[in-house]
């Protein structure tokens, strides 16, 4: 992939978990700096119980899940994926023109191609 110009605007895409606390949380601080991502990455993999008891302990309950209706307004279209390392999300990283994809709580640890 080659850099973007550095005076455009870098296409951006996230990576997010079904029913992952962390993912409203991203998209909230990227909207807040003025940027609105290109897309959202969903793996099938879903957050589960346990991990979610884990992230409320850790977080003392202050960091209650932010909805993703909540970005509604956005427009941000979504993409589902069974799993972020397999080769269909470095295909959408491509196909999209994606410069740069942040973590917005993935489950998984991702290839040297998706990175």
């Amino acid at each position: 992939m080659t850099a973007p110009d550095p005076g455009s605007r870098y296409r951006t895409g996230v990576l997010g978990q079904a029913g992952g606390p962390f993912l409203g949380y991203a998209l909230r601080g990227l909207i807040e700096h003025g940027i609105v991502p290109d897309c959202v990455i969903m793996d099938s993999a879903f957050f589960s119980d346990h991990n979610l008891r884990l992230w409320q302990q850790r977080t003392q309950g202050r960091m209650p899940e932010i909805p993703l209706h909540a970005f509604h307004d956005k427009d941000i279209p979504l993409f589902f994926v069974e799993n972020h390392s397999k080769t269909v999300t470095a295909d959408l990283t491509r196909r999209h023109r994606l410069d740069l994809l942040i973590n917005g709580g993935t489950p998984r640890i991702l290839p040297a191609s998706i990175l």
